[in-house]
């Protein structure tokens, strides 16, 4: 029992000093990036899709509708082995700037999602990738927002933004949360310079960035990753161009998973990345967090046989809820969802038990779905 104190209080102070480093990086990240009236950067926006037919026309209408100079932007929709009519659907707008890419693989790969952002990239000659997914919507400044940053820091890298909306049951608000949760401690990563994730439904980077780092060659083998593997690879060549931008109207919108099922596929997707973290320190960040979340649950477990340690048990809980608390208003009130911070018990509850098990998944690894296919 003496031991297994040390090792709380060790991994306590850890956490802490982890949800401090988050705190401190999201409280450095500068509000409201001024748009500016002006462009001068040619961008090529690009969404790999497969059967989206029921999204896909929202976000192209939202993409034609970009307060951006259309002589200098593109989209391209690059349609994955679509079985519905999401290609039918895309061939019905008839905008200049719009164009749609099928892929023609027929050997079964792993990693169709990269191979069709490579296929575009290779397609266009524009000075900054955005990506973004076909599930996804946005405001008509998000472009003029995005380039509005990059022209004035002249960075390779930019991760924005993305939020879960339109949230319809108690499940679907606790992921709501802690989504966010997890764009914030992202958000601060990038901005302590010490980047670990980002999402690529909001992502984007230079041409000559992708072109320097090999592109997603060494990681190609997987079929996450495009986003966060990536940032990895841009961060250790260009050490100072990355940056997050703290901008609602950079602000990308998706709706979180409904049923239990897709959740697990989704996380297990995102877990199966941490197997390629080539950065040590990443590798000792995460497991710090995990082993932190499996002496909570073997505490909590404790109490059933002795009281003994609920001193301790209560002073573990209380530290955690304040800090995760702190960082959680924040991200909330960036997102204007300050109302779903009632749910902060609840959501401290699912992580812990969420975190223990997309751990052992990530160690595991093995098949899941992703866009009705089986991958590894």
């Amino acid at each position: 029992m003496q031991i297994l104190n040390i090792i709380t209080v060790i991994l306590l102070i850890c956490y802490s000093g982890i949800l401090l480093f988050f705190i401190k990086g999201w409280w450095g990240l500068k509000n409201g990036q001024p748009i500016q009236s002006q462009f001068k950067t040619t961008v090529s926006v690009l969404v790999p899709v497969r059967n989206e037919e029921q999204h896909i026309a929202n976000l192209v209408q939202d993409l034609i509708a970009q307060n951006y100079p259309i002589a200098l932007f593109n989209i391209i929709i690059i349609d994955d082995h679509s079985t519905d009519q999401t290609a039918t659907i895309v061939r019905s707008f008839s905008n200049s700037n719009l164009r749609l890419l099928q892929l023609s693989i027929e050997k079964p790969i792993n990693s169709y999602k990269k191979r069709a952002i490579a296929t575009a990239i290779a397609e266009c000659d524009s000075e900054l990738i955005i990506t973004t997914d076909g599930d996804c919507r946005m405001g008509s400044d998000w472009i003029a927002s995005i380039v509005s940053m990059y022209e004035q820091e002249q960075c390779q890298l930019i991760s924005s933004p993305v939020a879960y909306h339109q949230e319809k049951s108690l499940a679907e608000k606790i992921q709501t949360v802690e989504f966010e949760l997890l764009i914030a401690a992202g958000a601060a990563c990038i901005q302590n310079k010490f980047p670990n994730t980002c999402n690529g439904a909001n992502l984007a980077y230079t041409r000559a960035a992708y072109h320097a780092v090999g592109g997603f060659k060494g990681i190609d083998e997987l079929a996450s990753g495009d986003d966060e593997l990536l940032l990895h690879k841009i961060h250790k060549q260009f050490p100072d161009g990355l940056r997050f931008l703290k901008e609602s109207s950079a602000i990308v919108y998706t709706e979180a998973k409904g049923t239990l099922r897709s959740f697990y596929q989704q996380r297990k997707r995102w877990a199966s990345k941490s197997v390629k973290y080539a950065d040590k320190r990443m590798v000792l960040l995460v497991s710090i967090i995990y082993f932190f979340h499996l002496v909570i649950f073997i505490q909590a477990g404790l109490l059933f046989f002795t009281r003994a340690n609920l001193a301790m048990f209560v002073i573990l809980i209380g530290v955690k809820i304040g800090l995760d608390a702190i960082l959680i208003f924040q991200s909330l009130s960036f997102f204007k969802k300050r109302r779903l911070l009632f749910l902060l018990p609840l959501v401290e509850i699912f992580y812990v038990i969420y975190i223990l098990i997309i751990g052992i998944i990530a160690n595991i690894g093995g098949a899941y779905e992703w866009k009705g296919r089986t991958v590894n």
